[in-house]
């Protein structure tokens, strides 16, 4: 006997709501989760679903449960945890306005843009 497959409740969210998050989809990882459960929602055999995306059978049934237990916001991505900032507070601020700010001018190259800016009003 076959296991029995979870399929994505319907009743999860609206068909319009779906709509709007596949198209609003941020990543394409998100974009492909929702066309799968949508493919799901419309009828389409488990098993041609998960050849169709190159997915096992296992990772649909869990991208069925998250949708079930979460709706589409479980296939929004997540901020994931990663190695903390070697640079923090106050530091950290000094060198980002100094990576943010435009670059200073040196004194010579103002002097060189009046010459040419001459050059050029006197040509034309």
């Amino acid at each position: 006997m076959p296991p029995k497959r979870v399929l994505p409740n319907p009743d999860t969210c609206t068909l319009k709501e779906f709509e709007t998050t596949l198209h609003c989809a941020p990543y394409q990882r998100s974009f492909i989760r929702l066309l799968a459960i949508k493919e799901l929602l419309f009828g389409m055999e488990f098993e041609n679903v998960a050849r169709m995306h190159s997915i096992s059978k296992r990772t649909l049934s869990r991208w069925i449960a998250a949708y079930n237990r979460e709706g589409v916001n479980a296939f929004l991505d997540k901020k994931i945890p990663g190695r903390p900032k070697k640079l923090q507070g106050e530091k950290a601020e000094q060198y980002l306005d100094l990576l943010e700010s435009p670059p200073r001018r040196q004194d010579h190259s103002i002097g060189l843009e009046r010459n040419f800016t001459a050059i050029c009003t006197r040509t034309v």
